[in-house]
């Protein structure tokens, strides 16, 4: 049987979405798996001797390009030439839940990795909210800062303060033994070179 072109009827193309989901497993991206996988897949829909591997993935390549057009259509594009949309064509519901969630077409949400200081939370604690539930937590760049409203002051930072202080203290005690040792050095060479003066 040759690899051209076959028309699948409605069914068969639910078919092989069907079977192709089921058959996830069987595509590794390893060398040869998609080719087993594919052979799976036509024995799955009942279709041996009619239909070849080539054939069904190649179906399935037309169906992912049609699904992701349709999901993410160019801007200013109608459908008032009758052309199909996420609405009319067939499978794009079978194929949304196929694919729909996966990474490559829908990337996955971010949580932020630094404190959010206007809830008082760590990054973990953020993710960890965000994992019981998405309302929990904010994200929002132009929230403004909630006060808080818990009777609990709010966490001591470390006294940096008095480490800084003692550094810039010791700092001016350098300074001051630097300027008196220049000031002496100073006063002895004017005094040379008043001696130097008298013997003239």
């Amino acid at each position: 049987m040759t690899d051209k072109r076959r028309s699948f009827t409605d069914a068969e193309a639910l078919a092989l979405i069907s079977a192709r989901v089921n058959m996830e497993h069987m595509f590794s991206g390893k060398r040869n798996a998609a080719k087993s996988g594919w052979e799976q897949v036509v024995k799955e829909m009942g279709l041996e001797g009619q239909v070849t591997g080539p054939q069904a993935s190649k179906k399935w390549d037309n169906l992912k390009t049609k699904y992701k057009e349709l999901k993410n259509p160019p801007t200013g594009t109608g459908t008032d030439g009758g052309e199909a949309s996420a609405a009319t064509w067939p499978w794009f519901e079978a194929m949304h839940e196929a694919i729909g969630g996966r990474p490559s077409i829908q990337p996955p949400t971010l949580v932020a990795s630094c404190p959010l200081s206007s809830h008082g939370q760590t990054a973990a604690e953020a993710s960890t909210s965000a994992e019981e539930g998405p309302s929990q937590v904010s994200l929002s760049s132009e929230e403004e800062p909630v006060p808080s409203t818990s009777s609990q002051p709010p966490p001591k930072r470390p006294r940096r303060r008095s480490s800084v202080l003692a550094f810039l203290k010791k700092q001016a005690e350098k300074d001051e033994a630097r300027d008196e040792a220049l000031y002496e050095q100073n006063e002895r060479l004017v005094h040379l070179i008043a001696e130097l003066v008298k013997k003239k």
